[in-house]
């Protein structure tokens, strides 16, 4: 039985030569298209005076990065821990999504709604 590895960028393949009577049969495996699951760890009360309040999160897929958005804004890069610059007062919205190593994508990014209040 021969093996040889192949690698593109977010894929990794492998082709396995089988004898199948006298025939060789390849068969490849490797593409992981399981998104990974998105879950936020930490972060203020459902009411906070902390203006500039902290998030911890992660993935059930180790090697996951991370995009993340608050309010209306769009998703940019991000890690965690992430300390959100200084908010108004009111209600706010934080928003993570994790994509694992093959770029699949949590389809339903984790949310955290809170309000910041006055002290």
């Amino acid at each position: 039985m021969k093996a040889r590895a192949a690698r593109n960028c977010a894929r990794i393949g492998v082709l396995a030569m089988a004898l199948a009577g006298s025939v060789a049969v390849p068969a490849w495996t490797g593409h992981d298209k399981t998104p990974p699951q998105t879950r936020i760890d930490s972060g203020p009360g459902s009411r906070t005076t902390d203006k500039t309040p902290r998030f911890t999160f992660s993935s059930n897929e180790k090697k996951s990065r991370f995009v993340c958005k608050r309010d209306g804004k769009g998703f940019s890069p991000c890690e965690s821990p992430k300390t959100l610059k200084p908010l108004s007062y009111g209600r706010h919205g934080f928003y993570v999504r994790a994509i694992d190593a093959f770029a699949n994508k949590d389809p339903t990014a984790a949310a955290y709604v809170f309000k910041v209040v006055r002290p």
